[in-house]
């Protein structure tokens, strides 16, 4: 039961984060007459690696969060994988191997996520290559880490690079989870040949009620995050209010982007701001650039 509502848990907050980065890239391309052509790049081009990050990052939590508790002893076996294709589609055609070297108390290993030479999921996204996970601990103590790496992956034929480390920061095994998240020499390669770079560090705060579908994710105030776009100009990012995901909006009014708190841009010597609101459960944004600001409400399924 408690496997299960957490393993939901971060299939749904996976969705929050990756829709809310294609919203915010949809939404500015649509709009164009509030920006100029390189403030939408500025924007858009932070969006995609917080979009693309994101993905293998849940992936590869999700895949962690599955293993069973009742082998350790450093064999090596396929794990859970009928368990995985059944909860997330992204593992359909995946093949999986698990090699474990820890303990039931202190658990450890490496799962290798296989896409071969191409696996697509129901929306059309197709990867290949591989992701490779390496966790030490549990991952509701204190300490435990989840790092993923790739070799020769790719999201429909846009190469993924960089080392994502997930590390519980709790004080203790009694409070909320709590993790840090970083990204250390982030490197997305597109179709065309361009290339954004990212380096990141957000704190992730997972807010648990007593009924599940009223659980909550923060990411909190202070996360930086800081690269170079598509046309290779520098960008940082700063959460400068922690941006809050309702897992009831998303259930009620298909919510999938933060519900509260802000982010901020700065690239080219130019200054965004996105806004998210202040708790209504709702699809709307604003976007203030160059002293004017643009309210925006985007589409609730992604479309």
């Amino acid at each position: 039961m408690k496997s299960s509502r957490n393993i939901i848990f971060l299939k749904a907050m996976s969705t929050l984060v990756i829709v809310m980065a294609m919203l915010l890239d949809s939404c500015t391309k649509s709009n164009e007459t509030a920006l100029s052509a390189a403030d939408t790049q500025n924007v858009n081009s932070e969006s995609a690696s917080d979009s693309y990050a994101n993905d293998a990052t849940e992936m590869a939590n999700i895949s962690v969060g599955s293993i069973s508790s009742s082998t350790y002893t450093g064999r090596t076996d396929v794990g859970s994988v009928d368990t995985l294709k059944n909860l997330d589609d992204r593992f359909k055609c995946a093949v999986f191997s698990i090699s474990r070297t820890g303990t039931k108390d202190a658990p450890a290993g490496v799962i290798t996520i296989d896409f071969t030479t191409g696996c697509t999921d129901t929306r059309g996204v197709t990867r290949k290559g591989k992701i490779v996970v390496t966790y030490a601990g549990k991952r509701f103590v204190p300490g435990s880490t989840i790092t993923t790496t790739f070799v020769g992956y790719s999201r429909n034929g846009v190469a993924i690079e960089g080392i994502h480390t997930m590390t519980n920061v709790q004080t203790s095994i009694t409070d909320s989870p709590k993790y840090t998240v970083t990204i250390v020499g982030g490197k997305i390669t597109f179709t065309d040949g361009k290339v954004i770079t990212r380096e990141q560090t957000f704190t992730y705060l997972w807010q648990r009620a007593a009924n599940p579908t009223q659980d909550n994710l923060s990411i909190l105030k202070g996360g930086v995050a800081s690269g170079t776009n598509k046309n290779g100009k520098s960008y940082t990012m700063s959460i400068t209010a922690d941006l809050l995901y309702s897992r009831a909006c998303a259930i009620s009014n298909k919510v999938f982007i933060p519900v509260s708190g802000t982010k901020l841009f700065t690239a080219e010597n130019r200054q965004y701001t996105v806004d998210y609101g202040t708790g209504s459960c709702d699809n709307d944004i604003t976007v203030s650039v160059g002293g004017a600001s643009k309210s925006i409400t985007v589409s609730g399924d992604g479309n």
